[in-house]
């Protein structure tokens, strides 16, 4: 099959200043010249630009002759110009092919400032817009030059009626496929929509088609040849050097103080006010790196897209104006992000392709000044992303079958960019070789990258990476990284519980039809360590049945809070923002199956599993069943934290307080007869869990100790016995607050002491 393509396609060298082009016959007569006066004059007088750049006029040119191209140039080489030139020159108008509606909407935008016709068709307009373009179409001489559609549109019979219609009387003049990788089952941005084009070379025979991407290796190249139809292809590739971009890989591990916010926040200073793009694995990450940014004096904001479509906007335009410097992004913030002075690009966690990475990083110095591309690499962050990775495919096998095109070349991918991290070569090298192109070290000038700027210093710090990894796998590492307070297993690999918010990790959303243009996550499997923890507690109560009791009681009480102060939520099932049962059950579920693998759950009976999951979901529920969906999984996710690392004596603090607040509520509400009275449930409580703590602690004199920890707890929380303080639930501390709260706590105790219960 290559090589066949190798015979059918023709790839036209780089030579600037030859405009000639091979054409039918093998000459270019004096309609060629004329053709490329058109094209300068075109380029001149809507683009403002004196001559063409690298192979954009022997494309155009290409186009104009009636044959079929592949243009591959690097992020901000000028491709759109290579399409929208020669559409301006003909007759008749062009077809753009564009993957995002925001994209378009951009791009249409910005060819309208410049006085081009130009329009786009998507579901977000309104139909009396929609109507007047086809109106349009169907005139005798339209006065659109470019049309910009979404492959979901060329699929459907209706417009692709009006494109035959187009084709039967001459108007249509070109076919532009921008992102064509995405046809490509190899490339990082795989999109099945993008496969349904290839029946436009049958359906519109004789119509030019020009394919452009910025990131495909000959893999992906081949793929997209072969996948379009195209005829006997001209293909223009200029360099993917970028030499106004230094390259750069910061290890986490090895780091000062191991805490990357620290260096990144030293990074942005250096150069305070620069224009800078942040991408995160997560939206929550995106969330608390802005606002540690923010409270460090850097002004930043997250664009992710569990955002409000308002929001998102609002931080772009915030953004592109100047008026916020840094955003920290998912890669929900990718095509079509166009602002030419970006200095510095970070990968604050490691991507998971060497074209995802080349794509975003090159976002940077798109106006030719130097520019900076840092990586942070993290071992935690490699496993991580080994298991989304092993997720992914297992999810993609499932649906296409155990040979799937591309389960192998997911890991392959993930493997060239730990590969540029890990070793001690050119970064620019390992680069452009990934893409096929053989150049010399030389071409970094000894300062284009970390590993020619100062290789020892990278010789060392890859020693100090190895011992720490081995140091790790032994065991006898400090060094928690990331996952510090929010780790799990699962099928042999530990990983943040905040994986599943990555925003590549679901592309489905809940009914599984995919979203066009937005990336949902599918629900947080968080839950797992805050029922571990009560497993561990219910093992050390010892009493099954005094902890059951308990656990019953609350859940009473809990029912009786739900009443009175919660709204059904029934109804916002159809809101993807609201908290919908299922989504609820999800999380108990994820809870339940957690802590039926803990290491108490061979002392402890599933009903009292179970009922230790509801509890805990419902607290979170009683908090922020109003809120959005977001803020219900974020507390959610606190209270987890909290409970993993939660002592006997502290999850008994906790239970005695909300026992005693919801004893205040359920009386207040008339439900005395179903729950216990406060006073009574707090002796009750107290007399119970302190009996199960003397038998643990040895002790048998203390007997009010509970009690009295349980009423300092709920005073410490903020919360009362009557029914106007139970509209508050009580608070959780932040991991970070909670374990600084533990110490000051273990340090009394120590000096004092003392056995009294933590809060």
């Amino acid at each position: 099959m290559k090589a066949a393509l190798s015979f059918m396609r023709q790839r036209v060298p780089e030579r600037p200043g030859d405009s000639s082009l091979p054409v039918e016959g093998g000459k270019q007569g004096q309609s060629g010249s004329l053709k490329v006066e058109q094209a300068r004059s075109v380029l001149q007088r809507f683009f403002g630009h004196a001559h063409f750049r690298g192979q954009q006029e022997r494309a155009v040119l290409a186009a104009l002759n009636g044959r079929d191209c592949f243009v591959l140039m690097p992020t901000g080489g000028g491709k759109s110009v290579c399409y929208q030139c020669p559409a301006l020159c003909g007759r008749g108008l062009a077809l753009v092919v564009s993957p995002l509606i925001a994209l378009m909407e951009d791009q249409v935008a910005a060819l309208k400032r410049k006085n081009v016709p130009a329009e786009f068709l998507s579901s977000t307009q309104k139909t009396s817009l929609k109507a007047e373009i086809y109106d349009d179409l169907a005139s005798g001489r339209p006065e659109t030059k470019l049309l910009y559609v979404t492959p979901e549109l060329i699929a459907t019979k209706g417009f692709m009626a009006k494109l035959r219609k187009l084709h039967g009387r001459g108007l249509l003049s070109l076919i532009a496929i921008d992102e064509s990788h995405c046809i490509s089952a190899w490339g990082h941005d795989f999109r099945p929509s993008y496969g349904r084009l290839a029946a436009l070379k049958e359906q519109l025979p004789g119509v030019p088609v020009m394919a452009l991407t910025a990131t495909a290796n000959k893999t992906v190249q081949e793929d997209i040849l072969r996948s379009l139809n195209l005829e006997r292809p001209l293909i223009f590739q200029a360099s993917f050097n970028r030499p106004n971009i230094r390259y750069e890989v910061r290890f986490k591990d090895v780091l000062p103080g191991q805490d990357p916010y620290r260096d990144l926040v030293r990074l942005l200073n250096a150069e305070p006010g620069q224009c800078a793009i942040v991408y995160c694995l997560s939206r929550s990450s995106c969330d608390g790196l802005a606002a540690r940014l923010l409270s460090n004096g850097i002004p930043c904001k997250p664009y992710h897209a569990g955002l409000p479509d308002a929001e998102r906007s609002r931080t772009l335009k915030d953004w592109v104006t100047g008026r916020i410097p840094v955003v920290a992004a998912t890669i929900a913030f990718g095509m079509g992000i166009d602002r030419a002075d970006v200095r510095l690009v970070v990968h604050f966690n490691m991507p998971k392709s060497i074209e995802g990475f080349y794509q975003e990083s090159g976002r940077a110095g798109r106006d030719g000044q130097p520019a900076k591309s840092v990586l942070y690499y993290g071992s935690e962050d490699e496993s991580l992303m080994q298991f989304i990775l092993r997720k992914e495919v297992a999810k993609m096998q499932q649906k296409q079958g155990p040979k799937a095109a591309n389960t192998e070349h997911a890991y392959e991918a993930f493997q060239e960019v730990v590969k540029y991290c890990q070793e001690a070569g050119c970064r620019r090298k390992r680069l452009l070789a990934y893409f096929g192109e053989n150049v010399d070290v030389s071409l970094c000038e000894g300062k284009g990258c970390d590993a020619c700027a100062d290789p020892q210093k990278l010789d060392l710090m890859l020693a100090q990476l190895a011992r720490k990894m081995s140091e790790r796998a032994a065991g006898t590492s400090n060094y928690r990284g990331n996952m510090a307070s929010s780790t799990a297993v699962e099928d042999g690999y530990e990983y943040p519980k905040s994986y599943r918010d990555s925003e590549f990790w679901n592309r489905d959303d809940e009914d599984g039809a995919p979203k066009e243009g937005e990336d949902d996550v599918s629900e947080s499997s968080e839950d797992e360590e805050a029922v571990a923890a009560a497993q561990r507690v219910s093992k050390s109560l010892g009493k099954q049945a005094t902890f059951k009791e308990s656990l019953n009681k609350y859940e009473r009480a809990e029912e009786a809070y739900d009443r009175q102060s919660l709204k059904s939520k029934s109804a916002a099932a159809s809101n993807r923002n609201a908290i919908t049962d299922a989504l609820r059950e999800q999380i108990r579920q994820n809870v339940l199956q957690k802590l039926e693998k803990s290491p108490a759950a061979a002392s402890t009976s599933k009903e009292t599993l179970s009922n230790a999951a509801r509890e805990l979901e419902r607290e979170s529920f009683a908090k922020c069943g109003k809120s959005s969906r977001e803020v219900y999984k974020s507390h959610a996710l606190g209270l987890m934290r909290w409970a993993a690392n939660a002592t006997l004596e502290q999850l008994c603090a906790r239970f005695g307080a909300l026992f005693e607040a919801s004893d205040g509520a359920a009386s207040a509400s008339g439900s005395a007869s179903k729950v216990v009275t406060g006073v009574e449930g707090q002796r009750q409580t107290a007399a119970a869990l302190s009996g199960q703590k003397r038998k643990i602690d040895g002790s048998s004199t203390k007997k009010n100790v509970v009690g009295r920890s349980s009423v300092d707890a709920s005073k410490q929380r903020g919360i009362g016995t009557g029914p106007e303080q139970f509209s508050q639930p009580p608070p959780i501390l932040s991991f970070d607050e909670f374990r600084e709260q533990e110490k000051v706590q273990r340090k009394k105790a120590t000096c004092k002491n003392s056995d009294a219960i933590d809060p």
